[in-house]
């Protein structure tokens, strides 16, 4: 587990924030599994799939907010992978408490880098 900065391409951002979605209710179905792995290859899923499960809520957080100042993301770039992020959480037909939690929980997060 490590808080260094990442060297993250944009898509493997999205790809975390994806899998940090689908964990929100600690039930990781096919439609959420598919939807990601539609958005990349699978060594990138199962290494960044990996590494998210590696490091705690601190780290994450870090490697989220240092990667966005690194890509140096628009807010429109930002916005796209909000609307990803939450079009994953609906792909079950149920968009729940947790989920909905861990969505603004992340939205916030991720704003809070482009003021």
């Amino acid at each position: 587990m490590t808080s260094s900065p990442t060297n993250w391409t944009k898509n493997e951002l999205l790809i975390y924030l994806l899998i940090h979605c689908m964990e929100a209710d600690f039930n990781e179905d096919s439609e959420e599994i598919d939807f990601i792995r539609a958005k990349t290859d699978d060594l990138s899923f199962r290494r960044l799939y990996s590494e998210l499960n590696a490091d705690n809520d601190y780290v994450r957080a870090q490697k989220i907010l240092a990667s966005i100042e690194q890509l140096a993301l628009e807010k429109e770039e930002i916005d796209d992978m909000l609307n990803d992020m939450l079009e994953l959480l609906k792909t079950d037909g149920n968009l729940d408490e947790t989920e909905m939690v861990q969505y603004l929980s992340l939205k916030k997060l991720l704003l809070a880098e482009t003021k």
